[in-house]
C-alpha cells in the first residue's frame, strides 16, 4: 500500500507542478529551477520513479538485534554530530558570515548527515557489533 500511495503522491505533485506552470503560479526561480511548477514536476519524477522501483526490486532482508543496535547507537551519534556541526557552523557564521546561498549550504548539510550516518554505522558495525 505504502508503494502505491508514493506512486499515486508523485502522480498528483507532477499534476500540481502542471497546473503551476499553466496558471504561471511561482514563476520566480526556485532553488536552481526556473519555477515552483518545474520543481514541483522534477519532485513529482523522482518520487514516481523511487515508487516504481519499489514495486519492481522486491528483496528480503534479514536484520537482526545487532544491525538494529549499531543504527540506534548510530543515529545517537550522528545527532551528537549534527549538533555539534550547527554549533560550529552559527560561530563560524558570526564571526565571518558564510556567503553561499542557502538552498546550496542546506544540500551540502543533508549530505553530510547521511554521508555520517552511514560512516558512522558501517564503523559500530564493524568495530563494536
Amino acid at each position: 500500500m505504502k508503494k502505491q500511495l508514493s506512486m499515486i503522491l508523485g502522480l498528483v505533485i507532477i499534476f500540481l507542478g502542471i497546473i503551476f506552470n499553466y496558471f504561471s503560479i511561482g514563476m520566480n526561480k526556485m532553488f536552481s529551477f526556473a519555477s515552483v511548477g518545474n520543481f514541483l514536476v522534477y519532485v513529482g519524477i523522482v518520487s514516481l520513479v523511487i515508487g516504481v522501483l519499489k514495486t519492481v526490486t522486491r528483496k528480503t532482508r534479514k536484520v537482526d538485534e545487532r544491525m538494529m543496535a549499531a543504527a540506534l547507537q548510530g543515529g545517537r551519534i550522528n545527532l551528537v554530530i549534527v549538533l555539534l556541526f550547527a554549533f560550529v557552523v552559527m560561530i563560524i557564521d558570526g564571526i565571518s558570515p558564510i556567503t553561499i546561498a542557502y538552498s546550496t549550504f542546506i544540500s551540502y548539510f543533508i549530505m553530510f548527515i547521511v554521508i555520517s550516518n552511514l560512516i558512522v554505522y558501517k564503523l559500530l558495525l564493524k568495530y563494536k557489533y
